[in-house]
């Protein structure tokens, strides 16, 4: 008796569970990748091929809050002015695909703001929606490393790249993983730029490894070779610091000493000093401006420069011809060739005013 009434009202419902209109998600879940394109799709109840032009279909994005509308086809019309900004000419249907009672959305390029919970819905007479969840995530780019010197014992290496989401960073020693420095920053694409930093002794042999981590994934890494790529330290850094400075004040000397040449007649030069005072005090003062440069470890080729530019603005004709070949010999003798030929030019600009 029981199957009997069951056999009978299964008979009085089928007309209607075969008529009940209904949408399935093709994929639970999609992972994408920044600036790539990616489809996502839901299946509905067949229709009579006549009907497709009829269908509805909308694609929201519901979380995260607030609600967005992606796309909107209206009986076979699209709706452009509901997209929101986020997705205007990024968002389109696959129209195609209707015709296999799937509606399919296409989202180029992507960004890390799409992540989220997107529903499709599927009007037909009747109307049924289903979710699915999107991940756009950056793979993190090749490491970029850089060294450097702390000071005659200790160098900082760096690593550097950029992706989503935040990745974590290992050191090929555990210690210096405990020990390292990471910062990150967020792009205006909404990746990271995330650094670490670890400081080592820069006079053992070794090689240290940094490895971008992405959800327990091994990401790019990038190796150390310590001490084989310390940048040397160069002892001319200062000494081309220090020329600079010098250039300036000595084509001050030379403005001063111009200005003066034109006013000889009426100015008296020697009205302080005589001039075996005058040849005297500039030795003096020569000499105490290369011990300095000495104890500052500055390149000999700065001092004959500066030696040039302070003879220039005390007039080398009131010099003795001893301290002309002085000056030569020993710029010749401790500097490069662009030096000599700029003291060169120094004293020739000087006889020429004379």
């Amino acid at each position: 008796m029981k199957r009997t009434i069951f056999i009978f009202l299964l008979a009085i419902t089928w007309p209607s569970t075969q008529a009940l209109f209904t949408v399935t998600s093709e994929q639970d879940s999609y992972d994408g990748e920044l600036h790539k394109k990616i489809t996502m799709g839901c299946r509905f109840s067949p229709v009579e091929k006549s009907q497709i032009s009829q269908l509805s279909v909308i694609w929201q994005r519901v979380e995260p809050l607030p609600v967005m509308e992606v796309y909107r086809l209206e009986k076979g019309v699209e709706i452009r002015n509901v997209t929101d900004g986020q997705f205007q000419n990024r968002a389109q249907l696959l129209k195609d695909e209707l015709k296999k009672f799937r509606a399919v959305l296409e989202l180029f390029p992507l960004q890390i703001s799409d992540s989220g919970t997107y529903q499709c819905i599927v009007k037909h007479k009747e109307a049924d929606y289903k979710k699915t969840t999107l991940t756009v995530r950056a793979p993190y780019r090749p490491v970029r490393k850089n060294i450097r010197r702390l000071n005659n014992e200790e160098v900082e290496l760096s690593c550097e790249s950029q992706g989503f989401p935040l990745a974590h960073v290992d050191w090929s020693e555990e210690e210096l993983t405990r020990r390292m420095n990471n910062t990150s920053e967020k792009t205006s694409e909404g990746t990271y730029k995330l650094t670490s930093r670890v400081t080592v002794t820069g006079n053992v042999i070794k090689n240290y490894t940094c490895s971008f981590m992405e959800e327990k994934k091994t990401g790019p890494s990038a190796t150390f070779n310590i001490p084989g790529e310390i940048p040397v330290r160069s002892n001319w850094s200062h000494g081309y610091a220090a020329v600079g400075v010098i250039s300036v004040m000595c084509l001050g000397f030379a403005v001063t000493s111009l200005i003066l040449h034109w006013r000889r007649k009426g100015v008296c030069l020697n009205s302080l000093l005589t001039k075996h005072q005058t040849n005297t005090s500039i030795y003096l003062y020569l000499h105490s401006i290369s011990q300095s440069f000495i104890r500052l470890n500055i390149h000999p080729s700065v001092y004959s420069f500066c030696s040039i530019c302070f003879l220039i603005s005390h007039y080398f004709t009131q010099l003795s011809i001893h301290l002309y070949i002085y000056i030569f010999i020993y710029s010749f003798t401790q500097t490069s060739i662009h030096y000599n030929a700029l003291c060169t030019i120094c004293l020739l600009f000087n006889h020429s005013f004379t």
